[in-house]
C-alpha cells in the first residue's frame, strides 16, 4: 500500500513537471526531465522576449479581426445588460465602439455622454473597457494583460489616452 501511494505521488509530480506546474526547486527531479525542463525554460524566455515587443506578440497570438468580432459581441451583451438594469454596466452608455488594434492597443470611440463625465468617471469607463477586452482576450488566449487605450470622439478627435507607465490612468484632452 505504501509503495502504491508513493508511485501515485511520483506519477502526479511527474505530470505536474510535464505541465510546467511543479516547482523547479526539486533537485532529484531535474535529471529525469532535463529535456522537458530546458524546453519549458526556452518557452518562458521566448514569451518574456515577446512580451517586450507586444505588437509582434499580439499578431502571433490571435487574429485581430476575429478577436474584434468577439469584443463587439461582448460589448453588445454588456449594453443589453445595462439596458436590462444590471449594475456594473453603466459604462456602456458612454461608449460607441471598441476596437483592438494590430499592436495590441485599444481604440475606444466615445459618445457625447462621455464628455459630460468627471475625469474620475471617465477613468472608470475606460478601465471597464479595458477589463472587458482583457476578459475576452483571456477567454480566447489565456493571456492576461493590461491594454493601452486611446479614446476618440465620434468625429475622430482624441479625447483620452492611457499613461505609458500606468495604463489604468489617463490624460484627458
Amino acid at each position: 500500500l505504501f509503495i502504491k501511494g508513493f508511485l501515485a505521488l511520483a506519477a502526479f509530480g511527474f505530470v505536474l513537471q510535464i505541465l510546467g506546474l511543479a516547482p523547479k526547486t526539486e533537485t532529484p527531479e531535474t535529471p529525469k526531465v532535463t529535456v522537458q525542463s530546458s524546453t519549458t525554460e526556452t518557452k518562458e524566455e521566448t514569451s518574456e522576449s515577446t512580451e517586450v515587443t507586444e505588437p509582434s506578440s499580439e499578431k502571433a497570438t490571435y487574429d485581430v479581426a476575429e478577436m474584434n468580432v468577439k469584443i463587439t459581441d461582448s460589448f453588445n451583451e454588456a449594453i443589453q445588460f445595462n439596458q436590462d438594469g444590471h449594475d456594473g454596466y453603466e459604462w456602456t452608455s458612454s461608449i460607441y465602439e471598441i476596437k483592438l488594434k494590430d499592436n495590441g492597443a485599444i481604440n475606444a470611440t466615445v459618445n457625447e455622454h462621455f464628455s459630460t463625465l468627471s475625469d474620475t468617471k471617465k477613468t472608470e469607463v475606460l478601465n471597464s473597457v479595458s477589463r472587458m477586452v482583457n476578459m475576452v482576450v483571456f477567454l480566447e488566449t489565456e493571456k492576461n494583460k493590461s491594454y493601452f487605450i486611446t479614446a476618440y470622439d465620434q468625429a475622430g478627435n482624441k479625447v483620452a489616452q492611457s499613461h505609458m507607465t500606468n495604463v489604468l490612468k489617463y490624460n484627458f484632452e
